[in-house]
């Protein structure tokens, strides 16, 4: 049995609040074979199906629903189990999608994260301050490291110099963010 919860505390009473429940993996299987059976029914022929398949498996709904109740849930179980089985298992597909490949890490320099670094917090206390806008101004300033960078990572990693701006432009905007971050806990 699979429930999402939230932790919440008070002064000194702590209690577990459900959020989501789920049907067990018995109900989840049936719900979905029925869904894909009836998936392009008529609402009117759905429906009556819905109804016979309502008592044929009326022993795994009684469970069911005493399980759902145990666990806290207040609602309409039999609702519960039409909604899931016409709006989400009937479209659900049976497929199980690829997983997508996840491109190599390319890591940048050490000497200019550095320089990243010292820019930043050379510039943030000015009142003008945008990580945008000084942004362009680092890369005015780093232009012969930043070419040299460029070519180091289009030989390693053969990524376009379009995606290695990004990289370094993302590197900057993040670099700017942790900096805050560690002023705002000092």
């Amino acid at each position: 049995m699979q429930v999402d919860t939230e932790i919440m505390s008070a002064d000194d009473d702590t209690s577990i609040k459900t959020l989501r429940f789920k049907f067990s993996e018995n109900v989840i299987n049936e719900l979905h074979y029925f869904g894909k059976l009836h998936q392009y029914d008529a609402r009117e022929q759905y429906n009556d199906a819905w109804s016979v398949w309502l008592e044929e498996k009326n022993d795994i709904i009684r469970e069911e629903t005493r399980r759902l109740e145990e666990t806290g849930y207040e609602g309409n179980i039999a609702d519960k189990l039409y909604k899931s089985a016409r709006y989400y298992y009937r479209k659900k597909s049976s497929e199980k999608p690829e997983p997508k490949s996840r491109r190599k890490y390319v890591t940048l320099d050490k000497g200019i994260l550095e320089s990243m670094d010292s820019h930043i917090q050379n510039n943030s206390k000015k009142a003008d301050y945008t990580p945008k806008l000084y942004y362009a101004e680092y890369c005015r300033e780093h232009k012969d490291v930043l070419a040299s960078e460029i070519q180091r990572i289009s030989n390693n990693a053969e990524l376009n110099e379009t995606v290695i701006l990004a990289k370094f432009k993302k590197t900057y905007k993040n670099r700017y963010y942790l900096f805050q971050k560690s002023i705002d806990k000092n």
